[in-house]
């Protein structure tokens, strides 16, 4: 080293590895080499694992009747809900004799046909219920299957409306869903008037629907009158509309919801300026 240099003479040069020089392989290192890499574990896989323990079809599809699903896309939201071991999710993949969603669920649905697009409004079917002052889940599906349900009243409301609430509230077997529906009723009451045939043109029918438009549209498809004219009901207006009628009309035949009506329009002015309008049912 000259002045701080390193120079060839007096810097250690690494020799190279010889042959010689390099690590002994064992008889045992060798016999290692030879063996096959092992494999890496499959993946286990993946979803549920299948369940042997399926019920028979016979008793899957008279539990599923029992619980008056509509369809098969409310079948699913139900087994999602709930997870029934003993019941498979597909079960036209699990069971050999399977006939079909129709047979399974115990319903009339055609094939390709939305199901459950027409129900009557929440609010609306809750006061129909209401009226039948049924106690408990239970006591509500003994009775829907012992009796005919309207077609847009659904026996499982908790698979159908998005807006759905609870069962008290549907079936308003509690004091503070009971009082809230009968709150909600009144928003929904219809004040009619309507004609009905055999009786003179001058003679009307003025009326209050409680249950709502649908329960209304319901009678008129039956009874088959004419809707003179629809409001919504306010009971705060109830005398004003007595005081109308007595005014401007008599009772037919003694009847006080038959009136003649000498100066018909002239009624129709005075409530259309107290109610609100229905222009479609």
């Amino acid at each position: 080293m000259r002045n701080g240099l390193v120079t060839m003479a007096n810097k250690k040069v690494k020799k190279p590895t010889t042959v010689q020089d390099a690590p002994r392989l064992e008889l045992d290192d060798i016999k290692k080499m030879e063996e096959p890499l092992a494999l890496p574990p499959k993946n286990k896989p993946k979803g549920r694992p299948k369940n042997e323990n399926y019920i028979p079809y016979s008793d899957a599809r008279e539990f599923m009747r029992g619980e008056m699903i509509p369809s098969r896309k409310k079948y699913h939201e139900w087994w999602d809900r709930n997870k029934p071991k003993a019941i498979p999710r597909y079960p036209y993949r699990v069971y050999k004799d399977w006939v079909g969603w129709n047979d399974f669920l115990g319903t009339d649905n055609e094939f390709g046909i939305r199901v459950g697009r027409q129900w009557r409004p929440l609010d609306e079917a809750v006061n129909w219920v209401h009226s039948l002052k049924i106690e408990s889940y239970t006591k509500w599906m003994e009775w829907c299957k012992e009796n005919e349900l309207p077609n847009d009243i659904p026996a499982r409301p908790d698979l159908v409306y998005s807006n759905w609430r609870t069962w008290p509230h549907w079936l308003g077997n509690r004091p503070i869903e009971a009082l809230e529906a009968i709150r909600e009723a009144r928003k929904l009451a219809v004040y009619y008037i309507i004609h009905i045939p055999g009786v003179p043109e001058n003679v009307f029918t003025f009326g209050m629907e409680p249950v709502g438009p649908t329960a209304f549209k319901e009678r008129w498809e039956r009874e088959k009158f004419t809707i003179v004219r629809m409001f919504w009901y306010e009971p705060e207006h109830s005398e004003r509309i007595s005081h109308i009628l007595s005014a401007l009309s008599s009772p037919y035949l003694g009847d006080e919801k038959q009136r003649v009506c000498p100066n018909f329009w002239e009624i129709i002015y005075h409530l259309e300026l107290t109610l609100q309008r229905i222009t479609k049912l």
